[in-house]
């Protein structure tokens, strides 16, 4: 026998179309089913299903003599075990209004899940004004926070229509085709965008682990580390997958995206024509396209782990776009542009990174090096090699420069930078101050060099400064923070902080506007290091509530990068992140300037992320690994050079020899205006691709 204590469920749901007509592309209608038809202009038809709600029950148990051994949130008394894991919301249209430019259907969602859930799912639907595209806007606002799973479903039909392939950017920098077939025994495509503990797979959140799916304690590499032995140092053109890896972190999943945008192939009467079909990158998703005889079903969904982190609010942005006929095949690198470009469309707040972080060969980092002396010497040694007009081809960054980590010689209480510091506060010890900073910036840039100033490293912050708070750590369930690099900058031990932490948001975005203040009219870049810190799927427990450490991390990212739009007065100026390819920052932002010290296997789980934005490396070892260089300048990267770290030897100092081959490549590919990889193609082959959207 089997007791459960219920409470209905009753959800009122409101869908809101808002539907903007175009004579000569697409429109919406509102079906006699309560379906929306949308009518696109390349000739099919898409109905948008109603949204599909599903709670999932974990078999909890409430123990009455022991009620801190119940499972998590759920009141239930089960008695006996029970295969019920899935209980479906039960959705019925209650009414519905129709307007020149907008419908509006009201549900009412029940069900006989345990759990008490009221609230409101908000849909907006509009077609595009400049393209053959739907957004598909979605909010999910609930009365109260909700500890239980709810998975949400977006379903769309196309119709009279049944597509022959998928094609997927995935995770390794691969572009892969996969063929579908329909009937009992076809073939269909799933994808996965890892983001928000899983929410792509649907897993229960007792099926992961609730602090993390990756150990958050350990570094993906020490500068001392060399690739692995089977690497010759011979270029390996193939994707990332063929390329011996040392790290589990990089031993990559099929069929997970590297950004989350597919596309599906329709033959009809002879013709090609192709769909994208996008998601925005702030959670995860688990993206379905399953063929019919005569149509093609699109599933998009995210699960909510409200058993971790307490469900109230969330929002969501799909898109549908048909794009421009060509006759050519969905996996030709204009089609893959267009592909990849629709991704964009979910996410507008986001410019494009500047045309000049496209046209850069030659990357050049300082750690404050020679007692602050090495930023001179090394810019003079490496203008002398290289030709005047060629000189803004290469970016060169200030490093070392601030006092201690979560401070960067900034007083938040004023919200201003203060006039003098002492920089390298646990090594040399070096007096800095504003009129030192400028003057070192007006040095590079009197050389024509484009000239960038380092903002942080990742979220940490330096236990022996005086500012230091243990209230912005993350922790994990067990409240254990994570040490972060200790370097010659730090005093104490550099700790990781926790971005989800509302003071610790509010730092950066003071700190990043009193950058933009002092210094935005002369630099042309922040360069925010070691983002990738904060790995996918990790949850933080460093407040009452627990949060995606992931999603807070990409949604800050956002934050400072329209942060920079909005106040630069140097339109060049531009926001850089350091992803390490391991998660997915640099989609909200203008490109990606990482420490992956050109590591080759690095550059594949990196390349769709930044698929429209720059991606450059550093390279603290250019004397000892000197093929990296001409490994990422046969890719068209740019090559590295540095002081201060590594190898500590800058341009002045290192074997000359080998600076100017490094020298010789960069003229070469810039006189041959050599465009980099963007990814890899179908049979392995990079593809560069000269047709972005760089407006």
């Amino acid at each position: 026998m089997v007791k459960f204590i219920r409470a209905m469920c009753v959800v009122s749901i409101c869908l809101l179309s808002a539907a903007v007509f175009a004579a000569e592309r697409s429109n919406l209608s509102l079906e006699k089913n309560g379906r929306v038809l949308w009518s696109a202009s390349s000739e099919l038809k898409v109905e948008v299903q109603k949204p599909v709600l599903t709670c999932k029950n974990e078999r909890s148990k409430f123990n009455i003599d022991k009620p801190e051994e119940s499972t998590y949130g759920l009141p239930l008394i089960i008695e006996e075990e029970t295969d019920e894991s899935l209980l479906p919301v039960e959705v019925k249209l209650k009414s519905h209004t129709a307007k020149a430019e907008s419908i509006l259907l009201t549900y009412d969602v029940s069900s006989d899940w345990p759990v008490n859930i009221e609230g409101q799912y908000h849909v907006s639907l509009s077609s595009a004004s400049d393209s053959d595209a739907i957004y598909y806007e979605a909010e999910l606002d609930l009365d109260f926070p909700v500890r239980a799973d709810l998975e949400v479903m977006n379903e769309f039909e196309v119709k009279d229509s049944s597509a022959s392939k998928m094609v997927c950017p995935e995770r390794d920098g691969q572009l892969r085709v996969y063929e579908l077939n329909p009937g009992k025994y076809g073939t269909y495509g799933a994808l996965r965008y890892e983001m928000g503990a899983k929410a792509a797979s649907g897993l229960s959140s007792r099926e992961i682990s609730l602090e993390s799916t990756v150990d958050p304690t350990q570094h993906l590499y020490g500068w001392d580390e060399d690739i692995p032995k089977e690497f010759s140092g011979t270029p390996v053109l193939g994707p990332m997958m063929q390329i011996p890896v040392v790290h589990e972190q990089f031993r990559l999943t099929r069929n997970e995206l590297g950004i989350p945008v597919f596309g599906l192939e329709f033959e009809k009467e002879d013709k090609k024509q192709h769909l994208a079909v996008s998601v925005d990158p702030y959670c995860g998703a688990y993206l379905q396209s399953v063929p019919k005889k005569q149509s093609t079903s699109i599933t998009v969904s995210t699960t909510y782990h409200g058993q971790t982190v307490p469900l109230k609010k969330e929002d969501r942005t799909v898109l549908l776009e048909f794009l421009p006929e060509n006759g050519k095949e969905l996996t030709e690198p204009e089609c893959v542009d267009a592909m990849l470009n629709s991704f964009y469309k979910t996410i507008p707040e986001i410019q494009p990174g500047p045309e000049w972080t496209d046209q850069i060969h030659l990357v050049y980092y300082d750690f404050l090096s020679d007692g602050g002396e090495g930023w001179y010497k090394g810019l003079r040694h490496l203008a002398d090699k290289i030709p005047e007009k060629y000189r803004d081809r290469a970016a060169v960054c200030i490093h070392g420069w601030y006092d201690y980590f979560q401070q960067y010689a900034y007083d938040h209480s004023k919200g201003e930078l203060i006039d003098q510091w002492t920089a390298m506060q646990g090594t040399g010890k070096i007096s800095m101050s504003l009129e030192q900073m400028h003057k070192r910036i007006k040095f590079s840039n009197d050389l024509g060099f484009h000239t960038l100033l380092y903002f942080a490293d990742g979220t940490n912050s330096d236990s022996g400064a005086p500012e230091f708070s243990p209230d912005y750590l993350w922790r994990n369930k067990k409240g254990i923070s994570v040490p972060g690099w200790k370097g010659p900058d730090s005093k104490g031990q550099p700790l990781r902080m926790d971005p989800a932490v509302p003071e610790v948001r509010e730092w950066f975005k003071g700190y990043l506007k009193a950058l933009i203040k002092e210094y935005g009219q002369e630099v042309d870049a922040f360069v925010w290091d070691e983002t990738y810190y904060i790995l996918p799927n990790t949850i933080s427990y460093a407040q009452d509530v627990p949060t995606y450490s992931d999603r807070e991390m990409i949604t800050l990212t956002a934050e400072l990068t329209k942060i920079v739009q909005d106040n630069r007065e140097n339109p060049d100026l531009a926001f850089l992140v350091s992803d390490n390819g391991r998660n997915f920052n640099a989609l909200a932002t203008h490109g990606t300037f990482q420490d992956s010290a050109m590591r080759p296997y690095i550059w594949g789980p990196s390349m769709f992320i930044n698929y429209r934005n720059c991606l450059w490396s550093c390279l603290w070892y250019p004397v000892t690994s000197p093929d990296y260089n001409r490994h990422s300048a046969e890719l068209g990267f740019p090559q590295g050079v540095s002081n201060g770290a590594g190898n500590n030897k800058g341009p002045h100092q290192m074997p000359q020899d080998l600076l100017d081959r490094i020298i010789q490549r960069f003229i070469k590919n810039v006189e041959n205006d050599k465009k980099r990889a963007r990814y890899f193609g179908i049979n392995g082959e990079p593809v560069s691709c000269s047709s972005l959207n760089n407006e």
